[in-house]
């Protein structure tokens, strides 16, 4: 009874939350974009992540299938796995893969802003998903996205924007302890998101005796060790945490880290600007007190201290793509917390509006490598078409990693690219990295071979291939390229009599940021003789170009990158160009060579590239 009373009394005096139509029609809009971006991209961001993987193994088992039992998976796999259900072409479930993140991220949007009524984390979720995100929105399969808009969340719950009575106060309590057990489920960075929310409050807020507060930490950092090393032992997870101590062993060379450079080059490439806003946001931190400025400066030494330790022999770009998103969670929680009041939340949206323009516009430009991703996947899958084969290998040395990134997937990205059409057009790529000669070699002619996935090559079998959606023989691999070491093979015998370059665009523009054209050639070869693509030790042959200014003078000369196929007949192959970061006009002229002895001297159109 004197319970209450006393909610009573609160709901008196305590001013009522209220919904922002301003706010409501920002998230629309926002959301609404990302939609129609994972809409007409969604080719881009399911075979660029592993999406295509996730997307044949709940059709090849029936049943949603976990990868580390990171069960949130289970959110964003529900809708495709429901249309594969219903029969759904490959297309609509990728589709409905590709857009079913953003659908999750609007409604915990509308819960925090509808229900929780919390403006302010409204805005900070929208500015968590997207001020830091550059090629990582074409990466969605990556759990850490969906730990981050969870730890919008956490603060939502725990960060009124009116105090709670006191009934609502033991829900928010509940409510918080479900939501960072939720989290541990995702990503096991998920942790110092966690710890950076609670550690906000504590500090900037001046929570230190907040018993509910100190209730909520001290069960999620028990949850999170019981999750980890009882429940669900994880060696990937487990590992993650045991090089914790890397952090404080040693810095020496920390410049000349692969991960300290693709950060740096990642910040001077695209958020410089960014950089510049957290830095006036940590200035601004002062207006909380010292302990918030020390939090917050402290907090973000030692969260890039664990991601450059953990990946200071290097990775692969997606993964430091994924991990420098997490700033952007850092920076809008910050933003909100230090501006944000009730009565000023529309003047505090205006002020967000560049930067949510800013971050849509980014991630839309960063298509452009993922678009020349699946021209490249087109252009081998077409290859294989045309000679008839249907399994096929293709050795690491001529694979594009700067426009494909790594290639542990291609197998089931061409699969799933070519039986867009129908089931019978079925063909798939295993990219030969070193390691896996002796088995390509040795399992060549097995019958229903399928070489998937790089971690586990040999886990599927072309007998066990979703019916209905693809259909491989059970015939053998034959290989894509050859090597040059052939004796067979001799490279003089080949010139601008008898081979032809036709460049099939004759112009194209790049933004001064992007750095990278790819060009696409067709190289007809009337010899009768096959030009391997695998470039031998000595004299090699490689696709090479020259790069001119508008005024016709020489640049660069000789930047050569290994043919993609061979080339018999006629044969498609994409060019890499680098382009300057100066902007301006400049002009590109391939060419075919061989490696310190000549060059072929094929006659071929300039391609004009525009750099804006």
């Amino acid at each position: 009874m004197c319970d209450r009373l006393r909610d009573m009394e609160n709901l008196i005096i305590l001013p009522q939350r209220k919904i922002s139509f301003f706010v409501q029609l920002t998230g629309l809009v926002f959301f609404g974009t990302l939609f129609y971006l994972s809409w007409r991209f969604y080719l881009e961001r399911m075979l660029s992540s592993g999406g295509s993987f996730n997307v044949f193994q709940f059709m090849q088992s029936d049943s949603i299938m976990i990868p580390d039992e990171r069960y949130g998976d289970y959110l964003s796999l529900l809708l495709p796995f429901l249309a594969f259900k219903m029969h759904a072409t490959l297309s609509t479930i990728l589709t409905l893969y590709s857009i079913s993140f953003v659908l999750l991220h609007y409604l915990i949007f509308l819960f925090i802003t509808r229900i929780l009524k919390n403006n302010g984390a409204g805005i900070a979720l929208m500015l968590a998903c997207c001020v830091t995100y550059y090629y990582a929105f074409y990466m969605p399969t990556m759990e850490l996205h969906e730990d981050m808009v969870l730890g919008v969340l956490l603060w939502a719950i725990i960060h009124p924007e009116y105090p709670y009575t006191l009934k609502q106060q033991y829900l928010a309590t509940c409510g918080a302890i479900l939501t960072i057990i939720l989290m541990s489920f995702f990503h096991p960075m998920g942790i110092f998101l966690v710890g950076f929310v609670i550690g906000m409050e504590m500090l900037g807020a001046k929570r230190y005796a907040d018993t509910q507060l100190w209730l909520i930490t001290g069960i999620g950092i028990c949850w999170y060790l019981v999750r980890f090393y009882v429940l669900i032992e994880q060696p990937n997870d487990q590992e993650f945490f045991r090089t914790f101590d890397q952090v404080t062993a040693s810095f020496r060379g920390l410049r000349s880290w692969p991960s300290t450079k693709y950060f740096d080059n990642l910040t001077y490439l695209h958020f410089r600007s960014i950089k510049w806003v957290a830095i006036i946001l940590l200035l601004a931190s002062l207006r909380k007190g010292i302990l918030a400025f020390l939090f917050f400066a402290l907090y973000f030494l030692f969260v890039t201290g664990i991601f450059f330790s953990n990946f200071k022999t290097g990775a692969p770009p997606a993964v430091f793509e994924n991990y420098y998103a997490v700033y952007g969670f850092f920076i809008g929680l910050i933003f909100v917390f230090i501006f944000y009041h009730p009565r000023r939340r529309n003047l505090v949206l205006l002020f967000s509006l560049p930067l949510l323009w800013g971050g849509v516009i980014r991630m839309y430009h960063a298509h452009d490598l993922f678009t020349s991703k699946i021209s490249y996947l087109d252009k081998i899958v077409n290859e294989a078409h045309k000679k008839g084969e249907t399994k096929c290998i293709i050795d690491s040395k001529c694979y594009p990693y700067d426009i494909a990134w790594d290639s542990w997937n291609t197998a089931f990205e061409t699969l799933t690219y070519s039986s867009l059409k129908n089931k019978d057009s079925s063909v798939t790529v295993f990219i030969q990295n070193p390691e896996f000669a002796r088995l390509c070699d040795s399992v060549q002619h097995q019958p229903n071979l399928f070489l998937g996935v790089h971690f586990l090559p040999l886990w599927y079998s072309s007998a066990q291939m979703p019916e209905g959606y693809f259909k491989l023989p059970s015939t053998g691999y034959s290989y894509l390229t050859h090597t040059q070491e052939d004796t067979a093979f001799h490279e003089n015998i080949f010139n601008k009599n008898n081979v032809e370059i036709t460049p099939l665009v004759l112009s194209a523009t790049s933004r001064s940021n992007n750095l990278i054209v790819v060009i696409p050639l067709e190289i007809n070869n009337v010899t009768g003789k096959i030009i391997p693509s695998i470039p031998r030790k000595q004299n090699p042959v490689y696709l090479s170009y020259n790069l001119y200014d508008d005024k016709d003078k020489l640049l660069k000369e000789g930047i050569k990158e290994p043919l993609e196929t061979d080339v018999g007949t006629k044969s498609i192959e994409g060019m890499i160009v680098y382009c300057p970061q100066s902007k301006g006009v400049y002009y590109v002229r391939p060419q075919l060579i061989t490696e310190g002895l000549r060059s072929w001297n094929i006659p071929s159109q300039s391609i004009k590239i525009s750099v804006e």
